[in-house]
């Protein structure tokens, strides 16, 4: 920890020991016995990291769950972030914490992501923040916002520059990743979030470095003065009105859905800030009142000292409106807890939740792809156009055997070149790369080999060894190096060809899955953005060829945590291949499958539920009702009741999978333990004690035998089944159980630690009759 921390930062460290897999957090806390005050003690909460919410440059959030809470589950996001990174680029963590613990004071509640506290290791700070379970804004602006929602959150986004700028802080990143949105349209509720690149500027001060969205970044900031200005001191340093200028540009794109100046604009850029006029749309979608344009060109003012305070901004005419808006219809604005996407039902218990976590706030730049979750949207669209069925069960039989990563992914990145029909596979035994320069006799969209040939050094040759090359590569684990080759591949094709040559489209397809592999999921999705038109545009769009490429839009938008507008695309491609292949075909399954995961991270379990419980009825006739995805949509129908709080439909969904996997019975299997776990929690929450003994003593005894008693895992379900004795007040088999709890914690945590000491407390308690 570094010395002479500032109050607010040194008051609100975590104590903290760390074990296998969670934290120890420890805080001093009161309580009454009896309506009777009781001194405070330190008590421990035990928090563990269920799912990481992002990545970015110095480290990612994850979603940490309190194991140790009463009643709704306490979820928070906690960013990690490594030292070594922060201090290799001159940045200190000091700095952040200090400014996020200084805006979580009560008076600035409600205006900026709440903070908890923090902690740290030899290697890592972790930051404990409020988690919004709505995320970001980007996901939300999928076109033109009317315009008085658009001030709605441009005067809450002001509000709290203004509370920051008025302390002498400058936030310096404002964009809608860094907009979290507590209430959806239309009566928006948002907080300001990652204060990673905020800066305290002291009396006279100003700021000298470079950092920020480039997007969103002030004209000064990129070294570009109206020519008055050039020379001054003022062309030296900047102030807090590069935030006033990010709220302009961010303001700009919620009326307008486009940026006004992007990396290819940047000439406009500095013709604006030369003199010349603001590019402001010739045609909008939307008829813009001349207060937000006037609202606009000043937050945009060329300079600086031009641009309005925030609170001037608050002030402005545009801003006016949203006052008497607000007179003439209070009640519409009022946010109840039923409406209030932060209650606490909206984060209930998603200790069975399979699907992905929504974002909570940002670090910037681009996430990494694990293998593991490439191979697994690789497997949910293996049936995807003109995959043989010798393949899919080639493929499927690859995942019990020892055929190498490499192996699946060449075969991923060669199948859809087999598509050379909508309806229908190949013939059996087609080569894989066969098709992808073969030509199949002339038509308006194709040329035949002899036309490929006209061209000096036979292009197509050129640009199809290239192709195979990227293969290679791809089959090596190699993306990042088959990249620019695909590009030069492509490049040839689109000159030689045309864009919308079969050829050219199977390559540009290929590329954006290869870039999806590296991790950038912004220009992978960008490409497939453009997939999408021009297969609509050659193959209309009732096509396979077109819902393969929507449903890889919807792929690379889900890991990005843009869940709507990837159900917007899953949802397209369901109905389009239900309608082309039928309801039980497998594709449409495997588009059932991600709209149900897709609406449970939007927390929306009911609909989920629909869906679900749709896929499943397919899927017990097709394929059995013992068939590993049959299973796995049971659990998932089963974590949609449990999210809607209907405990007993949860356990009757949890019954059904554990009968069709044997029953309930004395083993090591970790699917059948965790579903026998899983069912002793519910028969507690639903009162019978009696059954919840039963399958717990099971579960208790499994877990033993397959990790021991000191693992996380047998000690849950040891304290369960200890719980559940106490509740038939069977104190005598309580003590038994409490007394295995304590010796496993303290061979796992040690004698003196404070679980173990809480362990050795409650077995006391259990020989003295609950006394």
């Amino acid at each position: 920890m570094q010395p002479g921390l500032p109050d607010l930062v040194a008051d609100s460290r975590f104590r903290v020991t760390f074990g296998d897999g969670s934290v120890q957090r420890f805080t001093f806390r009161s309580s009454t016995v009896n309506g009777r005050y009781v001194r405070r003690e330190e008590q421990a909460d035990e928090w563990k990291g269920e799912k990481e919410l992002g990545r970015g440059n110095y480290g990612s959030v994850w979603l940490h769950r309190c194991l140790t809470s009463e009643g709704p589950a306490e979820l928070q996001a906690v960013k990690k972030v490594n030292k070594r990174s922060l201090s290799n680029a001159g940045i200190s963590y000091v700095k952040e914490l200090e400014t996020i613990a200084k805006f979580s004071q009560a008076k600035y509640r409600g205006l900026f992501v709440e903070y908890y506290g923090w902690y740290e290791n030899d290697n890592s700070v972790f930051i404990a923040m409020e988690y919004i379970h709505n995320g970001d804004l980007g996901p939300y602006l999928k076109g033109p916002l009317p315009e008085d929602e658009a001030r709605e959150i441009a005067f809450q986004v002001a509000e709290g520059l203004e509370n920051l700028h008025e302390n002498k802080y400058v936030h310096r990143d404002i964009k809608p990743e860094n907009i979290f949105v507590v209430q959806e349209s239309p009566n928006w509720v948002v907080k300001i979030g990652d204060f990673g690149f905020s800066k305290r500027m002291t009396e006279g001060s100003y700021l000298q470095s470079r950092v920020g969205t480039e997007l969103y970044l002030a004209p000064e900031v990129k070294d570009m003065f109206p020519p008055e200005m050039e020379g001054t001191s003022a062309t030296f340093n900047f102030s807090e009105k590069i935030d006033i200028w990010s709220l302009g540009i961010l303001t700009f794109y919620m009326v307008y859905h486009e940026h006004p100046f992007t990396f290819k604009k940047q000439r406009e850029l500095r013709k604006y800030i030369e003199g010349g006029p603001f590019p402001f749309p010739t045609s909008p979608s939307q008829q813009i009142s001349q207060d937000c344009i006037s609202f606009i060109s000043s937050t945009l003012a060329r300079a600086a000292s031009e641009r309005p305070s925030a609170r001037d901004a608050l002030d402005s005419d545009w801003m006016k409106h949203r006052s008497s808006e607000i007179s003439s219809s209070m009640n519409d604005l009022k946010i109840t807890p039923d409406s209030s996407s932060i209650s606490s039902d909206s984060s209930s218990e998603q200790e069975s939740d399979p699907t992905r976590p929504r974002s909570s706030f940002g670090l910037g730049g681009a996430p990494t792809i694990p293998k593991k979750v490439f191979l697994q949207y690789m497997d949910d669209s293996s049936h995807q156009s003109g995959l043989t069925s010798r393949r899919v069960a080639s493929h499927k039989k690859s995942s019990g055997s020892k055929k190498s990563a490499s192996s699946l992914i060449r075969s991923f990145f060669t199948k859809s070149s087999q598509s050379r029909s909508e309806n229908s596979s190949p013939p059996q035994g087609r080569r894989a790369r066969e098709s992808f320069f073969e030509e199949a006799g002339p038509s308006p969209k194709r040329a035949t080999r002899k036309e490929n040939q006209r061209y000096d050094g036979d292009p197509g040759s050129k640009a199809s060894k290239k192709y195979f090359k990227a293969l290679d590569l791809i089959g090596a684990d190699d993306p990042g190096a088959a990249v620019p080759i695909l590009r030069d591949a492509l490049s040839i094709q689109q000159k030689f060809l045309g864009s919308k040559h079969d050829s050219t489209l199977e390559t540009h397809f290929v590329l954006a899955r290869t870039i999806f592999q590296t991790g950038d999921y912004e220009e992978s999705e960008a490409l497939f953005v453009d997939t999408v038109k021009i297969r609509k545009q050659v193959y209309g769009s009732k096509s396979e060829k077109t819902f393969e490429a929507l449903h890889w839009l919807g792929v690379v938008r889900d890991l990005q945590h843009k869940y709507e507008q990837a159900l917007v695309a899953f949802k397209e491609t369901m109905k389009g291949r239900e309608s082309l292949h039928g309801p039980e075909h497998p594709l449409t399954c495997t588009s059932l499958k991600q709209v149900g995961r897709t609406l449970l991270s939007l927390e929306r379990p009911i609909e989920a539920e629909k869906i679900i419980s749709r896929l499943l009825k397919i899927q017990q006739k097709t394929l059995g009702r013992t068939h590993e995805d049959t299973l796995e949509s049971l659990r998932r129908l089963a974590s949609s009741y449990y999210r809607q709080g209907r405990f007993d439909d949860a356990l009757g969904e949890y019954n059904r999978l554990l009968k069709r996997q044997g029953g309930a019975r004395r083993t090591t299997n970790p699917e059948i333990l965790d579903c026998m776990q899983w069912m002793g929690i519910l028969y507690f929450k639903i009162s019978d004690f009696r059954n919840a003994e039963d399958i717990l003593r099971l579960a208790a005894g499994g877990h033993r035998d397959a990790y021991g008693l000191d693992h996380e895992e047998t000690l849950r379900s040891f304290w369960w089944l200890a719980t559940s004795l106490n509740s038939q007040r069977k104190y005598s088999e309580e003590a038994d159980i409490r007394k295995e709890i304590f010796a496993g914690k303290a061979k796992l945590l040690g004698d003196t630690h404070t679980e173990t000491l809480e362990a050795s407390k409650e077995f006391a308690k259990a020989t003295r009759g609950g006394q």
